[in-house]
């Protein structure tokens, strides 16, 4: 107990007068001595010898420094409790620590969530368009996918018109190469690139200035051979995506889309689909790579050795190894996934790569109305670039396209309800057309919203973990393949995550009978059944964004709570040590939350099946609970920086672990870490600048 006491003394002394109540134990010391010792106040002042006056006023504050003392620390005296010993790591999960761990028969429950919970439904409300594109339609059309033609409503309207037509094409994922300026372009020419910039003069002196987007088949594509083996399934491929959109937000913001994929296209759902990373790369790479970034070479462009994105696994070269013509493209050049804070790519990824057409839109044409390409908003040019994809290239090429829309989803909880009807119809153009009786759909999106203040809600911290997903397979798929389509169907009420897409992906070009997925793998296929007993480790989901938790909140001004907090506080500052001298060491401020995450008593009670069937749980199981995990809300100061924080605590050896990837900063810090965003981006969410105070 002593040294239990010496160690808590130096950390706390500081804050003894802050915290201890002054007056009372002034008063009741006072009273004690005039009591006690029985000298009249009079006599204290006026009659006393004066080395007696001496003794009894230190006699006074020291019988006050014991009260305070163990005001404050009688608690941890009869306690049982000990502090554990604290490590700070800065570790990722990898294959080969999935393959160490025990089959522990456990089940991962995620907790129902309310579609009109009263903590979220304030945040949402209902949007009118905000498009103030050009009331008359765009002068020109693409007709064809990749003939140029004048509107005829136009020409009606205008008389005779002329116009210059300048292509432009990639250079690099910064540069572009606009062509030769080509005047008087004629009616029905045969376009030379997928963009072009072009300028109308009319007859009646009224001008027509745009950018326009179509797929022009490639002479490379069209002649890459089919080798598709033996197993594969011969499906096209479309993954459309979207920023920031939780399973929650998508049903309540996209109820016709909603509606659409369920009803109309059967799709399956995956109600337990769970992030395993912070952001939009941490879920994009691993779908497209089966890899998390940190086991795939640096890319980030603030490094002179770092690599070009390309040397990432993509899986679309896979597909295009087989013999498909590929498409890739995102809405918002400005804050590209592979470019906002990697270096990109040095050679276009795709046959066919939206980027460059947004970086010219986002410069030539911030002065027309936002979201507008003339009298089209973003999202149709954005849309109508995968039917013309699809249309384009002949039925017999297989095809291979995925497009990620950030723009009106990235900032805004609200916005993306706007084009609803629009992305409807987009899919009926696709199911009409007959695209996608062979065709592999997914409509997926990142994560939940990450920095409104829904993130601050309970059901909003969950939510931003699991974002939606839904596969959409052919009809026939079910008659030919119906244990795969069987699988699917359970796998929507099973842990999945964005490494499982990826085996799916893999599974179209490699497909094998189903099977049940080995709990030990980090990556299952849809098609082989997600075992029950699967947790969020075994996944690759790591603690921190694992959704599976149920949790208990407990009290703020606990022991515990504060030794958490304090060494959460501890680790940022060890881990900013080094740049001490432009980042401020933080301190606690406040304590806003703290849960403590513990398995449900059915995950820790499962032991076996009852029946023959395995319908039935045997919950006799007496697991004992040998490692807790706490999320922690805490505010440091300087900069009011709000932390959300997950830790680990190691029962058996009272080991207390932090990993530094577990500490978000979830409000904003605008230019706090601005001295340090160059040298070191992961460092930025955890210093504050001294010359920003």
């Amino acid at each position: 107990m002593s040294s239990k006491l010496l160690w808590i003394l130096p950390k706390s002394f500081k804050r003894l007068f802050k915290k201890a109540n002054i007056y009372w134990c002034t008063v009741l010391g006072f009273a004690f001595y005039c009591i006690v010792i029985n000298f009249p106040v009079k006599r204290l002042f006026f009659q006393t010898d004066q080395y007696v006056c001496f003794f009894f006023f230190f006699f006074f504050i020291f019988f006050n420094m014991i009260i305070v003392v163990f005001q404050l620390y009688i608690p941890f005296l009869l306690s049982t409790f000990e502090f554990p010993q604290v490590h700070m790591v800065k570790k990722h999960f990898n294959q080969s620590e999935s393959k160490k761990l025990p089959k522990t028969g456990l089940l991962c429950i995620i907790p129902q969530l309310q579609l009109d919970n009263p903590e979220m439904m304030h945040f949402f409300k209902p949007v009118k368009s905000p498009f103030k594109c050009a009331k008359e339609s765009n002068w020109i059309i693409v007709k064809d996918a990749n003939h140029f033609m004048i509107n005829e409503n136009s020409t009606r309207t205008h008389g005779n018109i002329t116009c210059n037509y300048v292509p432009f094409w990639r250079v690099s994922d910064k540069k572009i190469r606009f062509g030769k300026k080509r005047h008087n372009f004629k009616n029905g020419s045969r376009l030379l690139s997928d963009f072009f910039l072009i300028k109308c003069f009319a007859e009646d002196n009224a001008t027509y200035e745009n950018i326009h987007s179509a797929v022009v088949p490639t002479t490379e594509a069209l002649n890459r051979k089919d080798k598709l083996h033996d197993e594969a399934l011969g499906l096209n491929v479309y993954i459309l995506g979207f920023d920031s959109i939780s399973r929650m937000t998508f049903m309540r913001k996209m109820k016709n889309m909603y509606g659409y994929l369920r009803n109309t296209l059967k799709a399956v759902i995956l109600e337990q689909y769970n992030i395993v990373g912070d952001g939009t790369p941490q879920a994009l790479i691993p779908m497209l790579t089966g890899k998390t970034e940190q086991e795939l070479p640096n890319t980030r462009k603030r490094y002179s050795t770092a690599s070009y994105v390309n040397i990432y696994p993509f899986i679309w070269n896979e597909f295009k190894n087989a013999g498909y013509v590929t498409l890739y493209g995102e809405d918002a050049a400005y804050i590209g996934t592979f470019t906002y804070r990697m270096k990109g790519f040095d050679q276009q990824p795709t046959d066919h790569y939206m980027r460059t057409f947004y970086q010219v839109a986002e410069s030539k044409l911030n002065k027309n109305p936002k979201f507008c390409c003339g009298s089209e908003p973003h999202h149709r040019v954005h849309f109508k670039y995968v039917e013309d994809f699809f249309t384009a290239y002949p039925v017999s090429k297989k095809k291979f396209a995925f497009q990620f829309h950030s723009a009106y989803s990235h900032d805004d909880i609200n916005l993306i309800e706007v084009a609803d009807l629009d992305m409807v119809k987009h899919l009926k153009f696709l199911q009409d057309g007959g695209f996608l009786n062979n065709t592999l759909l997914i409509v997926m999106s990142d994560h939940g919203n990450r920095f409104h203040k829904v993130r601050e809600t309970q059901q909003g911290k969950l939510e931003e973990r699991m974002p939606f997903v839904s596969v959409v397979l052919p009809p026939w798929f079910s008659k030919k393949y119906p244990e795969a389509m069987n699988n699917l169907q359970k796998n929507a009420r099973r842990l999945t995550t964005p490494f499982d897409i990826h085996e799916t992906l893999l599974s179209v070009l490699h497909f094998q009978n189903p099977k049940m997925g080995n709990v030990e793998n980090r990556s299952i296929s849809l098609f082989d059944e997600v075992p029950e007993e699967r947790v969020c480790q075994q996944a690759g989901i790591e603690p921190h964004w694992c959704a599976c938790h149920i949790g208990i909140e407990k009290p703020n001004n606990s022991t515990t709570a504060q030794y958490i907090a304090e060494a959460i506080v501890s680790a940022i500052n060890n881990y900013t040590e080094p740049e001490r001298q432009i980042c401020v060491k933080l301190k606690l401020k406040s304590l806003e939350k703290l849960i403590m995450y513990v398995p449900d008593n059915r995950v820790m009670g499962y032991k076996s099946a009852l029946d023959y069937d395995g319908f039935v749980p045997d919950l006799s199981a007496k697991t004992p609970t040998t490692t807790l995990h706490y999320t922690a809300t805490l505010r440091t100061v300087p900069g009011n920086g709000l932390y959300e924080a997950t830790v680990r605590w190691e029962k058996l050896n009272n080991q207390l672990w932090i990993d530094l990837d577990s500490i978000s900063h979830i409000n904003a810090f605008g230019s706090q870490p601005q001295c340090i965003i160059d040298k070191d981006y992961f460092m930025a969410k955890w210093c504050v600048c001294y010359d920003q105070l």
